[in-house]
């Protein structure tokens, strides 16, 4: 039966507001922001306008959260730069390589293109050249040998998808703990904004020094440092975002090989049955049976009741009924492999349109930071 895994969809630009509302704070984590700045607040209006500890405390205000949203744009250039060219995008790439190999040795095996495998084979129709079913299940043993190297193939790349997966998740813990301290910064900043606001007068006092700097200064650096906390909150959620495409991409195409897997093994061993039912033909398949799948005795067991079945039936309906079922187990497997392919080209096609997003995401983010700060965030 086939599947259909539709890859996600690519990542869109994300606003402020909905990357803000992702990292919503609890109640007593706001409380104790606040309780912060309503220190802050106190120990500025003590402190005299011409007096070094009022500009230092201007200073702080100044810096807050530099640091958090050095980590997060270094985040998301890091992704841009590395972890969508990393290797979890190799290993896919080379995984759909040696699907396109296997399909080519199961091309070279498929009874739909061998013709009619019941029909006696002559030349110029006098000579006899031999059983063409045994012939064609001969190829089977010929082909163990690289299939059994793909299918081991596959299952290492997929032992590398999971451990990519396991960076990601890694590297996705990481942004969701800065993407929570610029959401504090958020808060403490608009808490700061609303409470200067409203109680400016109490503040500066008769002090004017402070009254200019506060109007001038302070208020106009918070609202700037709002719009860049909100900014590059935004791009980080969407480098987020972004993360949990390449893993769920990872994720699906380490279940099509499974899938993969388990449908060719599936036709090597009917194929093993119905050799052996229809030919009395052993398939020397040693090599095959060493991957976890490819049965032995249970199938000869099989195949020796459709033989007893057979020696009953007085027409051929029995031998074209038996290569039926291995003609469609070939389809399975053809199927499969074409939805993984088709899957894995959507799913690279949406990556990219992420990461042509997010790329002109972060650059705007860069663009305002480097006017505010000066230096640029790689």
């Amino acid at each position: 039966m086939q599947t259909h895994d539709t890859p996600p969809e690519p990542v869109q630009a994300v606003t402020p507001q909905q990357a803000s509302s992702v990292t919503e704070l609890d109640s007593d984590t706001k409380r104790k922001l606040e309780a912060k700045v309503d220190d802050f607040l106190t120990a500025l209006a003590k402190t005299p306008g011409h007096d070094p500890g009022f500009r230092s405390k201007i200073q702080a205000v100044h810096g807050l959260g530099h640091e958090d949203i050095r980590r997060a744009a270094g985040m998301t250039g890091r992704l841009l730069n590395q972890q969508l060219r990393s290797r979890s995008q190799i290993e896919a790439d080379i995984t759909a390589q040696t699907l396109d190999q296997l399909r080519k040795k199961f091309d070279d095996l498929d009874p739909n293109r061998r013709g009619d495998l019941l029909k006696p084979r002559k030349l110029f129709g006098l000579f006899h050249l031999g059983d063409g079913l045994r012939h064609y299940f001969a190829a089977y043993e010929r082909a163990q040998v690289p299939i059994k190297s793909l299918i081991q193939s596959l299952y290492k790349h997929q032992d590398q998808l999971r451990m990519a997966n396991a960076t990601i998740d890694q590297e996705k813990s990481e942004a969701w703990d800065i993407m929570t301290a610029l959401e504090k910064h958020v808060h403490s900043v608009k808490t700061l904004d609303s409470r200067l606001s409203t109680d400016r007068e109490r503040i500066a006092g008769q002090d004017v020094e402070k009254a200019r700097v506060i109007d001038d200064e302070l208020l106009f650096h918070i609202r700037q440092k709002h719009r860049d906390l909100l900014t590059q909150l935004a791009v980080c959620y969407q480098s987020y975002l972004a993360m949990d495409i390449i893993r769920k991409n990872n994720f699906e195409l380490v279940k099509g090989i499974d899938r993969i897997n388990t449908i060719t093994v599936s036709a090597i061993n009917t194929a093993i049955m119905v050799a052996d039912a229809l030919t009395g033909q052993k398939l020397v398949m040693e090599q095959l049976r060493q991957i976890k799948g490819v049965a032995g005795d249970s199938l000869r067991s099989a195949a020796a009741g459709l033989k007893e079945h057979a020696a009953h039936t007085e027409d051929g309906s029995f031998a074209e009924r038996e290569l039926g079922t291995l003609k469609t187990a070939f389809r399975d497997v053809f199927d499969a492999m074409n939805t993984i392919h088709q899957n894995h080209r959507d799913a690279d096609e949406n990556l990219q349109k992420t990461v042509h997003i997010l790329s002109d995401e972060f650059d705007r983010a860069n663009q305002k930071l480097q006017q505010h700060t000066g230096p640029t965030y790689e």
